[in-house]
């Protein structure tokens, strides 16, 4: 299982299908409000912690916004976002937008001002017309995302939608180019495959890449190196798997988190080896006792499972089992 392209995808289309929801015609409601809904993804998203960089007390100069755009340092989407927040909550989209354009024109100074308002209003067009377009209910992610790309470059040109959305690019690119990747390198050793891994990321992010390391989750490049290293390690003794296990979690996460996994991880195995001690012994008390009355039957599988378990743990068990066969019962 490719787990770190399955999660870093997830992200990915959970932030572009949030893009494709909001900018869909039911996302807004006829008086023209902010779809609330966006606001949870734009947190979740991570966007609520950027905060808004032309909006700041010292507003920051076309050129350097452009820069920042360029190497992934500022998501415009987010940046827009972030503005919006700053309206008042029955603030109309429309009356928000005008806000930060009204913004623009008394804290900047021509030509800048003229090149910065240009770039909002382009970006503001785009929603407006990506809302009257049919994306198509059938059609998969990967063709709205195309028909999104399509419709970028034909409002705002090349160079602005790549100026605003290349790195979002960059990573829908990323899924699908490093999920074929690792499928293709299953035969490879765990360091070519980490070296091949981070030679498509880099050559894929380009002038992303530096803003993308920066974002990057260390969990999910834990999972993602022992996704690459699965094969080496399944040829290791446990005691060995082990150990370099170890060193790649200190590695991402340094000694003390190393330790602390580790100990978790030896704490979940022994519990799981209790319960299948406990499942064993109840399942041979059942073949050898089938003839005992009921009521002594659960008495003595409550004793065993208290005996292994612990009185805790035991009735966790009973109540899980007996919600687990509610369950069925109703499907």
């Amino acid at each position: 299982m490719n787990k770190k392209v399955i999660i870093f995808g997830a992200i990915v289309a959970v932030l572009v299908v949030g893009v494709i929801y909001l900018l869909m015609p039911s996302s807004s409601d006829k008086s023209g409000n902010r779809p609330p809904a966006f606001f949870e993804m734009f947190s979740r998203s991570g966007g609520e912690g950027q905060s808004s960089v032309v909006m700041a007390g010292s507003s920051i100069d076309y050129s350097e916004f452009v820069q920042k755009l360029k190497t992934g340092d500022v998501n415009f989407v987010w940046e827009v976002w972030a503005m919006r927040a700053k309206c008042a909550e029955e603030t109309s989209a429309q009356d928000c937008d005008a806000s930060i354009l009204s913004y623009i024109e008394k804290h900047y100074s021509s030509p800048e001002k003229e090149k910065m308002l240009s770039l909002f209003k382009k970006y503001f067009q785009y929603e407006a017309e990506m809302r009257d377009t049919d994306l198509g209910a059938n059609s998969s992610f990967n063709e709205k995302y195309d028909t999104m790309k399509k419709k970028r470059r034909d409002i705002l040109g090349k160079e602005d939608a790549e100026l605003i959305f290349g790195m979002e690019e960059a990573q829908v690119d990323f899924i699908g180019l490093s999920q074929r990747q690792i499928n293709a390198s299953k035969n490879l050793s765990g360091d070519e495959r980490v070296r091949q891994y981070e030679a498509l990321k880099k050559q894929t992010f380009g002038q992303y890449y530096d803003a993308e390391i920066k974002r990057e989750d260390k969990f999910q490049n834990y999972q993602t190196e022992l996704t690459l290293r699965e094969n080496d390690l399944a040829k290791l003794s446990d005691a060995d798997r082990a150990k370099r296990t170890q060193a790649i979690q200190e590695q991402y996460f340094g000694k003390d988190a190393a330790a602390a996994i580790a100990k978790a991880q030896e704490e979940e195995a022994a519990e799981q080896k209790k319960l299948a001690d406990f499942e064993q012994k109840q399942k041979d008390f059942l073949a050898q006792n089938a003839a005992m009355p009921a009521a002594e039957k659960a008495e003595k599988l409550k004793a065993i499972r208290i005996q292994i378990l612990g009185e805790e743990e035991a009735a966790a068990y009973e109540r899980r089992k007996a919600f687990e066969d509610a369950v069925s019962k109703i499907k």
